[in-house]
């Protein structure tokens, strides 16, 4: 349970709504007129977020009125009031400002709901009172609701003179409240919240959370005794089955379900250790008395009143060892005691003591609790030897209570000594055979499935391999995983020993499918009986053999091979080179299996398969980094050189090249394989399951795949055929098909590059693929929106110029992505590509809304900061914003305007709009007129850029840093362009007279002071020092040609000018530096080869053959210095200078010197910078 201290002054009360205006917008919002219903729904929603006074204590007046009210108003009262209490009963969700509802009203509602609750008629209503009451229970149990836990445990009693159905009724909503308390927050109201509290009042605060907190811990315990005491005096009766049994069954299985709740609420014993021990003995007992009467509730699963008993049965077995399952997890050293007594039953009602068939008829969520409380207490760690010595020397986590665990110590030792005796040599061998027997083993009615449903059996096997798996077989397997996590040895011979019995054994249906579910198990563990199973052996000796081509095969055959091929899925990276080059081509074989059962799990294989050298190749991909860590460690003295790493690194890349060479060879015949099982399929899961083996196969070969391309291209239009045909099977079967179809393209596309966009049978499919994934108008193409932007992106970054497909896509399809306001990275990202292989021509009419788009997004960065947002959204209320107009509205709407932390996602869509502007900008010739749609992006940017957070000019919102000099690059670009019009722009309209504004003045600061800052990173990463010269170089030509226009009055400043001749000074020393990089990035472009990603070359070309690039910056230097010389005098700017640091004045001396660049640099690396000089000496 958490504290919070709520702070704050609750808002003045308004005029209550009465019960007539709320009942009135209630029935209309049942109307069968839907212009009436929308307004009164829209009316109910607003009193509900506002938190309206009389409105909640109204719906209680309205659900009271059983006489007078029909049953559906009630029931829409209460559910509205339910949802009322969890969204503004404190403090209205949202604004948390404080609720409104009067404290008369909160006390009538808490009455209401709990007499309504015992009295109303209708079953429906009495639901939702019961999550009404537990709402209320969140927020105002155990204070001001002391009585609420009692009073719904005594209402629940047998001696209680309630009916039954209210006893019931109790039960359900005391269940659902404790289930709300768990993990309560407590929260005390300060009178103020500016107000400075004194150490006493903040005790006095903490006391009274201590004192809640204590009192609901009180009434929670207090449930243990009296749940207690009325599952028991009901399930005797209802196990005799005297009058009112079923009454008798109910009222136990509600009572055992609150302690259920209870048990995991409680976060410590202290004063309930007999009234737990009590519980856990009485249940064990009462568990032992049900477990033979399981069978009885199999056979009566027919109807009538044997299925009533049945199924009561089955549910007071569930929730009594769910009480013992959540006893072991929440309480796992007072629960000691009693695993003896569970550990026994469990594995004795599970494994030993009922056959298979009996087992099998048993619930399935009874069998799955029985396995998962057994696996559980197994893996226990206070329940092993290891913990159970340390505890005993006064180790661990129990040393600060030592006579606490001298107490516990016995139990601890009873509870490991009776678990080992479950895995004892002597038992081990039952249990294991017990688990495969009656969990593992394929049914009879799974056989009938598999020959008459073969897909969905496929299916089933899929959902039964997954982690999250609930089911039986699934859960069999994990508690044999725990046993070998337990007792390794003798559980691993024990079912390696089952194993070689089986092999062995006359082949009957009956061995055939225990060898079969034996085979699973070791697949399954193989992490844990590694050391006892040679697979290489296992293979050439068996399964090698079961998986050659048999002609008319039975089931029988069918089985076996079905399972070696999962077993060679599984635990193929065993094999040497040559046998995993045997068992991929058998298991590609297997995919043209008449048994589709075989056929879909040859399928897995091979996915399997090429996953695993998927993964070689990751980590081969890793290597040089890897190895250079490790040479690195040697150089520094850390340890000798990793040899075995090297050789580890030498035995997967053999293993890769073996692996891939095996695929590739085959690659032909297994594509074709796999689009011809396509049209035969009738369940899209199976379909997704081949598409997929295609896309990890041609994720793996890449451009070997090249000379391959035929294979897939020439199947391309079938399988779209096939595709399209599956669109009436549901949207969730064909969204998910049509991911995997798309999955297969995108790593066609990103592999093979312009030799697959190039194909036009590959341009066939993108088309209508791309106009159905990116339909934002279509409900069916929502879940496939992300993956279809991926590809559009994916097939810009490997065309060479706008093709028309790519631009039919862009015209229908660009502008309602935009318009949606949604994944705005990735439309930024596509326009950018657009802009990139086409120009500013691509975008056409869309740059318009575009730009105001990224104007947009740049004051939702600004408005997330509190010290602004409060002004910007005053601004925008007053249309003070200069640009825009009806689609930059819209734009802005998206966000609100309200201050707030910013987001991870909304800096990066931040980030990806400034980079856009600044490439459109870049489009712009020098001296020519930015166009006007890109206005208000720009006024955007210097908002930002020059924006008061308050404090000093240092003083920048961390979160947003990034994004303040991305929209800093965007003004510099501008200003490259036309300094004196882009300057007048970010002064904007608070600029006074001699052109003094202060928000241009503190993005000139900003900026200049941010282009001069060194990162650390810079010296360690070459590619982050790269980015910085670049910044630098742009920075100071941009800066020292402005000055030198006088666009900027601020620049006449001696102090502010000499920063910027500062910075000059360091782009010069820079300046061969960043020539090579700009030669090394030209070098690439020239190799670049036509695979390659064309949207990152253009980039490189756009950033190498800017004419910024080609700038001299030492003579841009020598213009400014002698613009400020002009201005102020030589000895002033050398002042200024000076005052900076002592060393720039020789540094400009040397620059202005001019001379070979060679001899000026050297002077400047020997003028190395120093503190200003100290005045001389006094005599």
């Amino acid at each position: 349970m958490q504290s919070l201290v709520a702070h704050g002054c609750p808002p003045q009360q308004r005029s209550p709504l009465s019960p007539d205006e709320v009942y009135s917008a209630l029935t209309a919002s049942l109307s069968a007129d839907g212009t009436t219903r929308t307004q009164a729904q829209a009316l109910l929603q607003e009193w509900e977020a506002d938190s309206s006074p009389g409105f909640i204590g109204s719906l209680l007046n309205i659900v009271h009125e059983v006489n007078s009210v029909p049953e559906e108003a009630r029931l829409m009262a209460t559910v509205v009031a339910k949802n009322a209490v969890g969204s503004s009963w404190r403090k209205i969700m949202g604004t948390r400002e404080w609720s409104r509802v009067p404290d008369a009203e909160k006390a009538y509602v808490r009455t209401t709901s709990t007499a309504c609750l015992l009295s109303e008629p209708s079953s429906r209503v009495a639901v939702q009172l019961a999550l009404l009451i537990s709402n209320l229970a969140r927020f105002d149990v155990p204070r001001p609701w002391d009585s609420l836990v009692g009073d719904l445990a005594a209402s629940a009693g047998m001696d209680s003179p309630t009916s039954l159905e209210s006893k019931l009724r109790s039960l359900r909503a005391l269940k659902h409240c404790v289930r709300g308390l768990k993990g309560k927050r407590f929260a005390i109201d300060t009178p103020n919240i500016l107000m400075s509290l004194s150490d006493n009042a903040v005790t006095a605060l903490t006391s009274q959370i201590d004192t809640d907190r204590g009192q609901l811990a009180a009434q929670l315990k207090a449930l243990l005794p009296s749940m207690q005491a009325g599952w028991q005096a009901s399930l005797g009766p209802f196990l005799a089955g005297a009058g009112g049994w079923e009454g008798a069954g109910r009222h136990a299985v509600a009572c055992l379900a609150v302690l259920v709740e209870v048990l995991g609420a409680v976060q410590e014993l202290g004063g309930a250790e007999e009234a737990f021990a009590s519980l856990m003995r009485e249940g064990a007992a009462a568990a032992a008395q049900v477990a033979p009467r399981l069978g009885e509730a199999a056979a009566g699963r027919g109807g009538g009143e044997t299925a009533t008993r049945g199924a009561l049965l089955c549910k007071a077995w569930e929730r009594l060892l769910q009480c013992a399952l959540a006893g072991l997890d929440r309480h796992p050293l007072a629960f000691a005691a009693h695993v003896p007594a569970w550990a026994t039953l469990c594995a004795s009602t599970a494994l030993l003591g009922l056959d298979a068939a009996a087992v099998h008829h048993i619930r399935t969520k009874s069998r799955v609790l029985l396995t998962r409380f057994t696996a559980r207490v197994l893996i226990q760690p206070m329940y092993r030897p290891d913990f159970i010595n340390l505890h005993a020397q006064g180790f661990g986590v129990l040393t600060s209570a030592y006579d606490r665990s001298q107490r516990y110590l016995p139990s601890l030792t009873a509870a490991q000594e009776a678990l080992d005796g479950l895995l004892a040599p002597g038992q081990c061998s039952a249990l294991v055979q017990a688990v495969v027997t009656k969990y593992i083993a394929l049914s009879s009615e799974e056989l009938e499935e598999w020959q008459a449903d073969a897909e969905g059996f496929a299916r089933q096997v899929d959902v039964e391999t997954s982690p999250d798996a609930d089911t039986p077989r699934p859960c069999g397997v994990a508690l044999l995983e725990c046993m070998l996590e337990r007792e390794t040895e003798s559980v691993s011979s024990a079912l390696v020993e089952a194993a070689g019995q089986l092999q062995t054994a006359p082949l009957t249906r009956e061995t055939l499918l225990l060898r079969e579910a034996t085979y699973r198990a070791l697949g399954e563990c193989f992490s844990h009986v590694r050391t006892k199973v040679d697979f290489p052996n296992w293979y050439e000796t068996e399964l090698r053999g079961i998986l050659q081509p048999t002609p008319n095969a039975g089931l029988d055959a069918h089985i076996l091979q079905a399972r070696a091929l999962w077993l060679v899925g599984v635990c193929g990276e065993e094999l040497g080179h040559e046998p995993w080059d045997e068992a991929f081509g058998l298991c590609a074989a297997h995919i043209s299996s008449p048994d589709l059962v075989v056929a879909l799990m040859a399928v897995s294989a091979c996915t399997a398969m090429v996953a695993q050298a998927l993964e070689e190749s990751a980590f081969l991909s890793q290597a040089p980094e890897r190895h250079r860590m490790r040479e690195r460690l040697f150089l520094d003295g850390f340890g000798d050189f990793d040899e075995a790493g090297q050789e580890a690194t030498e035995q997967v890349s053999a293993d890769f090249t073996a692996h891939t060479a095996a695929i590739t060879r085959r690659v032909d015949g297994l594509i074709g394989a796999c689009f011809s099982m396509l049209p035969g399929l009738e369940e899209s899961e199976s379909m997704v399951r081949v598409l997929h083996a295609v896309s990890t196969v041609v994720e793996l070969l890449g451009s070997r795949l090249a000379p391959h391309l035929a294979a897939i291209t020439d199947a391309l239009p079938g399988v779209w055929g096939v595709v399209a045909a599956r669109r009436g099977a549901g949207p969730g079967a064909a969204a998910r098909l049509h991911a995997a179809l798309i999955g297969v393209l995108a790593h066609l596309v990103g592999r093979l590059g312009l030799a697959a966009v190039a194909e036009p049978r590959v341009g066939a499919l993108l088309a209508p693929l791309l106009r159905h994934a990116t339909d934002v108008a279509s409900t069916d193409s929502e879940p496939l929106l992300d993956d279809g932007l991926r590809l559009w992106r994916g097939v810009l970054q490997h065309s060479t110029s706008v093709s028309p497909l790519l631009a039919d896509l862009f015209a229908h399809r660009f502008m309602p992505l935009l318009a949606r306001g949604q994944d705005m990275v990735q439309v930024y990202c596509l326009a950018e590509a657009y802009l990139l292989l086409g120009g500013v021509e691509a975008l056409g009419p869309a740059l318009q809304p575009l730009m105001d788009n990224v104007a947009a997004t740049f004051e939702r960065v600004l408005a997330s900061q509190p010290a602004v947002g409060a002004a910007a959204a005053q601004a925008r209320k007053t249309g003070q914003h200069a640009g825009g107009g009806g689609a930059h509205a819209a734009a802005r709407a998206r966000f609100g305007g309200r201050a707030g932390m910013l987001q991870p996602d909304e800096i990066q869509e931040a980030l990806s709009a400034a980079s856009l502007a600044q490439l459109v900008l870049q489009q712009v010739p020098r001296g020519a007129t930015p166009p006007p749609s890109l206005r208000a992006p720009l006024e955007a940017a210097a908002a930002l850029a020059g924006a008061d957070f308050g404090g000093t000019v240092a003083r920048l919102p961390a979160r947003a840093l990034g994004v303040l000099e991305a929209a800093m690059q965007v003004i510099s670009a501008a200003l490259w362009i036309d300094p004196r019009g882009t300057w007048a722009l970010v002064m904007g309209a608070e600029a006074g007279e001699g052109g003094d504004s202060p928000r241009a003045t503190r993005m000139l600061d900003r900026w200049v002071s941010m282009s001069l800052t060194v990162d650390m990173a810079e010296l360690f990463l070459p590619p982050l020092a790269v980015t910085a010269r670049a910044r630098r170089h742009e920075a100071a030509v941009v800066a020292a040609t402005l000055l030198c226009a006088d666009a900027a009055p601020q620049l006449r400043d001696a102090a502010r000018a000499s920063r910027v001749i500062v910075l000059g000074l360091k782009a010069v020393k820079e300046a061969p530096a960043y020539r090579k990089d700009v030669e090394s990035f030209k070098e690439s472009l020239a190799r670049a080869e036509n695979e390659e990603d064309q949207l990152t070359l253009r980039r490189l070309s756009v950033a190498t053959s800017h004419a910024i690039a080609e700038v001299d910056v030492a003579e841009t230097v020598r213009a400014a210095a002698q613009k400020v010389a002009a201005w102020h005098g030589e000895e002033a700017l050398l002042a200024a200078l000076r005052a900076v640091d002592g060393a720039y004045p020789d540094q400009l001396r040397a620059v202005l010197q001019g001379g070979e660049e060679s001899e000026m640099l050297a002077a400047l690396e020997a003028m190395n910078l120093q503190k200003p000089d100290d005045p001389p000496p006094l005599d």
